[in-house]
C-alpha cells in the first residue's frame, strides 16, 4: 500500500478531490448547477424524442383547424355552434367525456338578442306584437342558454385559466379545501386570480379545469401541475378534470404517507375515488406530474387523432371513431395561440399536452423523479468515480479509452432503460461530468508526467538497457535517481581473441562492417536477457546484471547469455567465410559477480 500511495498518490489525491466536489454538488447543491442542469434538461429531452409514436385509440381531438375555420366561419364561434358540438359529441357519437381547452369568459352577443332587447325598451316599448315577437325568440338567439342547456347533465368539463390578480368570471366548486387536509401541509403553485367561464356555462357543466400551462426556464412544456390553490380551495387541471369524469369518479383527495405531517414530502399522492379500485396518481414537487409525451404532435404526430370540428358538427364522422371516447376539443389553428414549445416540437399543439396526462391518469403510468434519486446519484457518483480512479491511474491510454466509453455507454444506458422501462426520471449530468474530469485529468497527468518520464528514460538508457527494463523503470522512476548504490552485480566483458592480426588482414570499410556485425549480435543477445551494456572497448564488449534494476537471477542471466554469445559466433563465422573474411579464432567470455558501487548513468 505504501508503494502505491508513493507511485498514486498525488494523482487519486486529485481526482478523490473532483470526486468531492461532485458529491458536494449533488448533497448541498454548493456549485453552480447551471451546467449540469442543462445536460440532464438535454438528455431529457433526448429520452423524449427517441420515443417511438405510440397511437393512444381511447382519447380523441377534435380540433378547430384551419378546415374548420374555413367552413364554419372566424373564431370565436357562436354559443350556439359550441352548442351544437356538445351536442354532437354527447348524444350522437356518446363521448365518454369532453374536455374544452377553451373559456367562456364574456357572454356571447353576437346573435344580436342584446340589441333587440334594448330596441323594445326604447323605440317599440309598449308595443305588445314586439315584446311577444321578442320573447319566441329569445330561446333561439340567447346563445349562451342554448350552450348551458346542451351542457346540462352531460360529461363535459370546461377549461379555465388562473390570472395573477384578475377575477373574472366563476371557478367551479374546488376539488378539497385547507381544512380537508387533516392538519397536513401541501405545497402548491398558488393563483391569486383567475379567468373563469361565466357563470350560467360554469353552472351547467359537470366540472371545470384549468389549462395553465406550466413552462420550464427555457419555455419548454415538460411538465405540468394537476392541481392549483387558490385562497383555500383547491382546484383541478383539465387535465385531471376530464379523466375523472370519464372515469366516473366524483371527489380527487390528497393521499399522505402515513404517519408523517408538516412537510410537503408527506403527500403520496392524488386519489381518485373510482369504483370498484380507487386510483392513484402519484406527483411529484409543487403536485406536478412530466408529460409523457406519446407522439411528436398534431394530426400527423402519431400520438392521437384528430378530428376536425366541422366534420363532427356536420356529423361527417363514423360513429365508432368518438363512441366512448374521451374527447378534448382544442386548435392547432397557428392563429389562435395554443401551440407551445415541447422537447420534440416548437409547435406542439396545448390540447395534446392534456391528452398525454390523461393517457398517464388511465394508465396509472408516470415518469417521476423518485425520492431517492439524489441517493441514487450520489452512490454512482462515489462507485464509478472510485472505478475509475484506480483504473485510470494504471491503464495505458488505449484500455482507459475503452474503459471510459464502456462505463459511460453503461450510464446512459441504464439511464435511458430506467426512464423508458421503469419510468423513472434519475439525474445523468453530474456523473458524465465526472467521467469526462476523471478521464481528461488522467490523459493529461499520464502525458505531463508519465509519458516524458519514460520518453526521458528511454533516451537515456534504450540504448544500453533492455526495454523490459526501461518499461520497469518507467513504472516508478523515482526510485531510479541519481545518488550511487552498493549491490552485488554480475559483470561480463567478452574479447575477440587475435583481433589485432584480423584488423591487419581486412580493408578499413570491410573492418567497420566487421565490428560492426559482431557488436550489434553481442548486444542483442545482452539487451534480450535483461542484460546492461555498459560500453564497447575496441573488440571487447562489458555488461553487466543487476543494474539499475536488481535482479535476483542476474548470474544466471549472465551465464545463459555468454553460452548464447558463443552459438552466434559460430553463425556469424559462415557469414564472415562466405564473404571471404577471416573467422573468429575462439571468443573469451567471462562472466563474474562481483561487490560493485553502482554509479549514476552520467
Amino acid at each position: 500500500m505504501r508503494k502505491l500511495l508513493v507511485k498514486y498518490g498525488a494523482r487519486w489525491g486529485i481526482g478523490l478531490i473532483l470526486i468531492v466536489l461532485a458529491c458536494t454538488q449533488v448533497v448541498v447543491d454548493y456549485i453552480n448547477t447551471n451546467p449540469t442542469s442543462r445536460l440532464d434538461i438535454y438528455f431529457y429531452d433526448l429520452r423524449i424524442r427517441l420515443q417511438t409514436p405510440q397511437l393512444d385509440s381511447r382519447i380523441a381531438i377534435v380540433d378547430i383547424d384551419e378546415k374548420s375555420l374555413t367552413e364554419v366561419g372566424r373564431y370565436p364561434w357562436s354559443r350556439n355552434v359550441i352548442a351544437d358540438l356538445v351536442t354532437n359529441l354527447t348524444e350522437h357519437y356518446h363521448a365518454k367525456a369532453v374536455g374544452f381547452d377553451i373559456q367562456f369568459s364574456e357572454p356571447d352577443t353576437s346573435s344580436g338578442y342584446e340589441a333587440l332587447a334594448v330596441i323594445g325598451q326604447t323605440d317599440f316599448k309598449g308595443m305588445p306584437v314586439f315584446e311577444q315577437k321578442l320573447q319566441a325568440l329569445k330561446p333561439q338567439l340567447d346563445y349562451d342558454q342554448r350552450l348551458a342547456d346542451a351542457l346540462k347533465n352531460k360529461p363535459v368539463v370546461l377549461g379555465y385559466s388562473f390570472s395573477e390578480t384578475q377575477k373574472k368570471g366563476i371557478l367551479p366548486a374546488p376539488s378539497f379545501l385547507t381544512s380537508d387536509l387533516g392538519g397536513h401541509s401541501l405545497a402548491a403553485i398558488n393563483a391569486e386570480g383567475y379567468d373563469g367561464n361565466i357563470s350560467k356555462l360554469q353552472n351547467a357543466a359537470r366540472s371545470g379545469g384549468f389549462f395553465n400551462a406550466n413552462l420550464d426556464a427555457d419555455g419548454i412544456l415538460r411538465s405540468s401541475p394537476l392541481i392549483i390553490q387558490h385562497d383555500d380551495g383547491f382546484y383541478e387541471s383539465l387535465a385531471l378534470a376530464t379523466a375523472r369524469v370519464a372515469l366516473g369518479a366524483t371527489a380527487t383527495r390528497p393521499q399522505f404517507l402515513t404517519g408523517t405531517s408538516g412537510d410537503y414530502g408527506e403527500l403520496d399522492s392524488l386519489v381518485l375515488n373510482t369504483t370498484p379500485k380507487e386510483k392513484h396518481i402519484p406527483v411529484d414537487d409543487l403536485i406536478k406530474v412530466q408529460i409523457d409525451y406519446r407522439g411528436t404532435g398534431g394530426p400527423s404526430g402519431g400520438g392521437y387523432r384528430y378530428i376536425s370540428a366541422t366534420d363532427v358538427l356536420h356529423q361527417r364522422v363514423a360513429l365508432a371513431d368518438l363512441n366512448q371516447k374521451i374527447v378534448l376539443v382544442g386548435t392547432t389553428a397557428p392563429g389562435l395561440n395554443d401551440l407551445r414549445s415541447a422537447p420534440m416540437n416548437n409547435q406542439f399543439p396545448g390540447v395534446e399536452a392534456h391528452a398525454n396526462i390523461i393517457a398517464s391518469i388511465l394508465d396509472g403510468q408516470f415518469k417521476r423523479q423518485p425520492d431517492y434519486s439524489a441517493g441514487f446519484n450520489f452512490l454512482q457518483i462515489v462507485v464509478i468515480g472510485f472505478v475509475l480512479l484506480v483504473a485510470l491511474s494504471k491503464l495505458k491510454p488505449l484500455p482507459s479509452i475503452l474503459l471510459t466509453a464502456v462505463i459511460t455507454a453503461a450510464v446512459i444506458g441504464f439511464n435511458f432503460w430506467a426512464y423508458w422501462v421503469q419510468g423513472l426520471v434519475l439525474p445523468v449530468a453530474t456523473i458524465l461530468i465526472l467521467i469526462l474530469l476523471l478521464f481528461m485529468f488522467n490523459v493529461a497527468w499520464g502525458y505531463w508526467f508519465e509519458v516524458r518520464i519514460n520518453r526521458a528514460m528511454t533516451n537515456l538508457f534504450g540504448e544500453y538497457v533492455a526495454p523490459e527494463l526501461v518499461e520497469v523503470m518507467a513504472e516508478d522512476p523515482t526510485h531510479y535517481n541519481m545518488d550511487g548504490d552498493k549491490r552485488v552485480l554480475t559483470m561480463m566483458f567478452a574479447d575477440v581473441r587475435g583481433f589485432t592480426t584480423i584488423s591487419e588482414m581486412l580493408e578499413t570499410n570491410d573492418l567497420r562492417e566487421y565490428i560492426n556485425m559482431y557488436l550489434t549480435a553481442m548486444s542483442e543477445q545482452i539487451r534480450g536477457n535483461k542484460g546492461t551494456l555498459d560500453k564497447y572497448i575496441g573488440d571487447c564488449v562489458m555488461a553487466f546484471w543487476g543494474a539499475p534494476v536488481a535482479l535476483p537471477d542476474g548470474a544466471s542471466r549472465a551465464v545463459a547469455t555468454s553460452l548464447a554469445m558463443l552459438k552466434t559466433v559460430e553463425r556469424i563465422n559462415q557469414d564472415f567465410i562466405a564473404r571471404g573474411w577471416p573467422p573468429f579464432a575462439k571468443l573469451t567470455v567471462a562472466p563474474v559477480s562481483v561487490p560493485a558501487l553502482v554509479l549514476p548513468a552520467c
